[in-house]
């Protein structure tokens, strides 16, 4: 992971000898305007914990797939002990089932397969790494906006594409809301 920094400003300081890369702008929906507005970076590291990674999908590909191959950086008995269930959690997305908190990961099943996740963002930055262990299939997306619509629709089809699931067969049930 190359390109994967801590805070804005250790990827500020990347970019500096990096021309060639670019962050991405914020934007936010203006419902009165009814387009996406600029928003200006905000640093919220002191209150986002982990929230304020500043990273791209080619990184965050490679951490999945590091999951799903267990090939370092942690040792197997580690991904085991980060994606079991530790403490189940309310239900929060209608087509995942027996949700549950795992060390940083939520876990369920969906459409009869384990799945590990880990959305996220801050206000203009969305987020969301979704793998299935036992099929050895993830995906990552990301968007820059606070819009979770726009990042799990096409992740979730993404998924269902995969699991050869009939379009008749995927309903709006929230995940991409």
């Amino acid at each position: 992971m190359n390109q994967t920094f801590w805070s804005h400003d250790d990827a500020l300081k990347y970019l500096s000898s990096n021309p060639e890369v670019m962050l991405s702008e914020s934007h936010r929906w203006d419902s009165d305007k009814e387009e996406y507005v600029h928003m200006p970076y905000w640093d919220d590291s002191g209150v986002s914990g982990s929230g304020s990674i500043v990273s791209n999908v080619v990184d965050f590909a490679k951490w999945i797939k590091s999951f799903i191959n267990q090939g370092g950086p942690l040792s197997t008995p580690g991904y085991t002990a980060v994606t079991t269930p530790v403490m189940p959690m309310p239900p929060q997305f209608p087509r995942i089932k027996g949700l549950c908190y795992a060390m940083g990961w939520m876990v369920g099943v969906y459409r009869g397969e384990r799945i590990v996740f880990h959305p996220g963002g801050t206000d203009s930055y969305v987020s969301n790494m979704l793998f299935l262990p036992d099929k050895k299939f993830g995906v990552v997306g990301m968007v820059n906006s606070a819009n979770n619509a726009v990042i799990n629709a096409p992740l979730f089809s993404l998924i269902d594409d995969f699991l050869g699931v009939p379009e008749d067969q995927r309903e709006d049930d929230g995940l991409a809301k």
